[in-house]
């Protein structure tokens, strides 16, 4: 439950700093992702597919995002590409009770270090400018502490 509000919580901070954006990348991953999140404080099975699902979405956008922004650096580029490749994968591997979840979820630590590394880099500079990548951080560090 708590890992829930911790959720929410970023997800709603997130969506209201990004409200007064000019970009319209920005405020739609904010809000697809904040939709994904809070849809699943609704108990019944069918809202908490469509959150899950829209997450996965949401990530995979990411993913093609990281890919095709021309004015990124490689690392940026890196932590966008290896957050929602990752991100994307653990939700599908979870969701689906796949084999092999608990190992994804093991490997969340990569996407952790390379966010931490790419925010000292910059000087924060890059959490400010892509502050919904903090939600699928988060969304690591809770799966990577799941395991203990």
């Amino acid at each position: 439950m708590t890992p829930k509000i911790l959720m929410s919580l970023l997800a709603i901070f997130v969506l209201i700093k990004t409200y007064n954006l000019k970009t319209n990348f920005k405020k739609e991953v904010s809000l697809l992702l904040c939709f994904s999140i809070l849809v699943t404080w609704f108990t019944s099975d069918i809202f908490i597919s469509i959150g899950i699902i829209s997450c996965i979405l949401a990530s995979i956008w990411i993913t093609i995002k990281g890919f095709t922004l021309k004015n990124l650096s490689k690392i940026e580029k890196a932590n966008f590409i290896i957050l929602g490749l990752f991100s994307s994968v653990g939700l599908l591997f979870t969701f689906m009770n796949w084999p092999f979840a608990s190992y994804i979820n093991i490997t969340m630590v990569i996407p952790i270090i390379l966010y931490l590394y790419t925010s000292i880099k910059t000087k924060l500079k890059f959490n400010k400018d892509f502050l919904f990548l903090s939600i699928l951080v988060l969304d690591c560090i809770i799966r990577f502490l799941r395991i203990f």
